[in-house]
């Protein structure tokens, strides 16, 4: 795999986060929240699933681990 597509599969990864935390932010507790949060962790998932064709199901569960964590840190750095 080259460096260019795992950088692209972590872009997705991290936007993935970025638009479920977003999401999450703006609904209400309910169905509908619930709903957004299985859409997009399954989304994160079929990218996780990607990866573990390239690098290691740990190095994979690594670089998820590490997207999620830069889209939480982006989300409270700008406070939205």
């Amino acid at each position: 795999m080259s460096q260019n597509e795992l950088t692209n599969i972590r872009r997705q990864i991290e936007t993935a986060y970025e638009a479920m935390l977003q999401g999450l932010a703006e609904l209400a507790p309910g169905k509908a929240r619930d709903d957004c949060y299985r859409i997009y962790t399954e989304h994160v998932g079929r990218y996780q699933y990607k990866l573990t064709q390239y690098v290691s199901d740990a190095e994979a569960a690594q670089i998820v681990c590490a997207a999620y964590e830069k889209a939480s840190q982006n989300r409270k750095r700008t406070g939205s």
